[in-house]
């Protein structure tokens, strides 16, 4: 239930975010600072020019996977400069 909660939630999001789009099996994610990364829909992997990065929801809080994809989703998009992977 709170899995089918979840991904509901993040269809919402995604669709009504301009900075958000479906591709694929990914959650395409424009952000802040113009650059676009790819988080997949399985595992929750970050990806910018074909490049993993490593970008973590708090370890240790047992969450759905689509609430992990949301909240990467919303801090890529909004605050990269706070995602210590993400700044070059």
């Amino acid at each position: 239930m709170a899995e089918e909660k979840s991904e509901l939630l993040l269809k919402e999001i995604v669709s009504a975010d301009p900075r958000f789009h479906f591709e694929d099996n990914y959650v395409v994610v424009t952000s802040n600072n113009s650059k676009v990364y790819k988080i997949n829909l399985n595992n929750g992997s970050v990806t910018i020019d074909g490049k993993c990065k490593c970008v973590q929801v708090k370890p240790g809080i047992n969450l759905p996977m689509s609430d992990k994809i949301l909240a990467k989703a919303l801090a890529i998009a909004y605050a990269p400069e706070r995602i210590h992977t993400l700044r070059n």
